[in-house]
């Protein structure tokens, strides 16, 4: 461990120590190759379609635009490291720093601490009068990135997720994404920007709260004031938002919105992670080192992935195996500490059943144990806190005609039966984070038809509603409707500040993502997009 952090501290010594004419050319072998300098513009959310200008050491001038996520890649062939760089949009600047053609973050903090660095409000300032930092501006530049590492560190110390990421983070190079996970989310919390620089030192809006820094000692600059209001901003951020919640947008009408979205369960901060939608038919999120991932069950209809569990990943868009099942997976979440994955997959004869996924000792595979489910198959499965158990809801008899379902308790050697109304269809139970209450959808009616008739038309769609009632240890108590069937609800997750999420048909006949009171009260529309299906809260 000290050599590891030796190491690290080694290479923050030399990050920014990169000379004009010292091998940094960027025109590649024999000058005719095609040289960029990429990274992102955030402050949180990404600075989309921005500005972006970078000046080398020569004073020489390469020009760009940021896409719709932030990312740019800019063309430097013959211009020398080190380089300024310098984005814009609506009034917003963000500057930055590279020694070479690395990845380059351009965010609120690098602004924040090339300022400290050189006593002055970068932002304000044409990339002509930026001038190449000195070996002290250098100096505090390391400084003061580290202050800023151990201030966030401080900020987010009841995540041992985030802090882990901030562990060799670093501000200037580590790559990230503007999609409200890992470091974005991060800035998201502190809500950091640029205000003014004065005489009487720098001032930073944290929180949107003001709060002046006091520059008049070069490289002694104290952080405790932007370190406090940070730590409150972080608060009442968590406390006004809640977690992030993901889903899916599959627009058949305009592609460019098709994708994978996060936003705060309060219904602000949307963001769309990517264009590109994953071929699935399940979605949960897991919390990896502050990174979460979508994972995805292959669909038959894909043989490139069908009958595998993938892991999703937000950065790049790829699908990585996480585990190969005996021949498909319809149905996916993991528990409330993220070391549990409940699948259900199929055996080879193409029966169905429910299994508890855990690491193996050396973590490199996963270990199943088969749940005693008694034949049951899910009409959907909600964890309960304690992270041993399932609430299913659970098919108890079925027909061509028709079938009924109860409520059941799984744990890996139990099944308790919490409901006796097999005449009520029940479907998609969804456990509260405290696990005092569960919701779950009802159909209307005596059975859900099944059938269709011999001319081939459907027969009719039974009517859908969403209760929510009192969880027991052995029975549900207090069931109450508190969505009708008018909107034919889908879906629902609780949020972990005691909110309900799920999916809603409006007028349109278009699915829209909506939050509700437990109660009844409060219903809100969170998504102008009608075309959502998969949602999935933060753990």
């Amino acid at each position: 461990m000290r050599n590891r952090i030796l190491s690290c501290m080694l290479a923050a010594a030399t990050l920014f120590m990169y000379s004009c004419g010292g091998g940094g050319g960027a025109g590649g072998p024999g000058g005719g190759d095609t040289v960029t300098l990429g990274g992102i513009a955030a402050t949180g959310a990404a600075l989309a379609n921005a500005a972006v200008a970078i000046k080398d050491c020569n004073g020489k001038k390469a020009t760009g635009t940021t896409d719709v996520y932030g990312k740019f890649a800019v063309g430097i062939s013959g211009l020398e490291a080190p380089f300024i760089i310098r984005v814009e949009k609506a009034g917003v600047v963000l500057v930055s720093y590279a020694t070479g053609t690395e990845n380059v973050n351009a965010t609120a903090l690098t602004t924040q601490v090339m300022s400290f660095a050189f006593g002055r409000d970068l932002a304000a300032l044409p990339i002509d009068e930026i001038t190449m930092p000195t070996v002290e501006q250098i100096t505090a530049m390391e400084t003061f990135a580290g202050k800023y590492i151990s201030m966030l560190r401080a900020v987010c110390a009841s995540d041992p997720g985030l802090t882990d990421l901030l562990q060799d983070f670093n501000l200037f190079t580590s790559t990230f994404n503007a999609s409200g996970t890992g470091f974005d989310m991060i800035l998201d919390l502190v809500d950091v920007a640029v205000s003014d620089f004065s005489d009487t030192g720098l001032t930073v809006t944290v929180g949107g709260e003001s709060v002046l820094v006091d520059t008049s000692i070069p490289g002694a600059v104290d952080f405790t004031a932007i370190q406090s209001a940070m730590a409150t901003a972080a608060e009442a951020q968590k406390a006004a938002k809640g977690k992030k919640v993901f889903f899916l947008v599959d627009d058949a009408e305009n592609s460019t919105n098709s994708g994978m979205y996060s936003m705060w369960t309060d219904g602000t901060g949307l963001k769309q992670i990517t264009q590109t939608l994953p071929s699935a038919y399940e979605l949960c999120v897991f919390q990896d080192a502050s990174a979460y991932f979508m994972i995805a069950s292959g669909t038959p209809e894909d043989p490139a992935i069908a009958g595998n569990v993938y892991k999703y990943s937000a950065t790049d868009g790829s699908l990585a195996n996480l585990v190969a099942v005996i021949q498909r997976c319809e149905g996916l979440s993991f528990s409330h500490d993220g070391n549990t994955l409940a699948a259900l997959l199929a055996d080879e004869n193409d029966d169905l059943s429910l299994y508890f996924l855990t690491k193996s000792e050396d973590g490199t595979s996963l270990v199943s144990t088969k749940l005693p489910g008694g034949g049951l198959e899910p009409l959907g499965w909600s964890w309960e806190p304690g992270n041993a158990s399932l609430i299913i809801a659970g098919i108890t008899e079925a027909s061509e005609d028709s079938y009924t379902s109860d409520i059941f308790r799984i744990t890996a050697s139990s099944k308790t039966k919490l409901t006796n109304s097999p005449d009520i269809i029940k479907g998609y139970p969804a456990v509260s984070y405290d696990g005092r209450k569960i919701a779950y959808l009802v159909h209307a009616g005596d059975s859900a038809e099944t059938s269709s008739s011999e001319e081939g038309e459907s027969g009719s769609e039974p009517e859908i509603s969403l209760h929510v009632g009192d969880l027991g240890t052995s029975s549900i108590t207090g069931l109450a409707r508190i969505v009708d069937a008018a909107m034919i609800p889908d879906s629902p997750v609780w949020t972990p500040e005691g909110k309900i999420l799920f999916l809603g048909t409006d007028t349109d006949e278009k699915q829209y993502l909506y939050s509700i009171n437990p109660n009844g009260t409060g219903m809100k529309k969170l998504t102008a997009m009608g075309t959502v299906r998969m949602i999935a809260v933060q753990p």
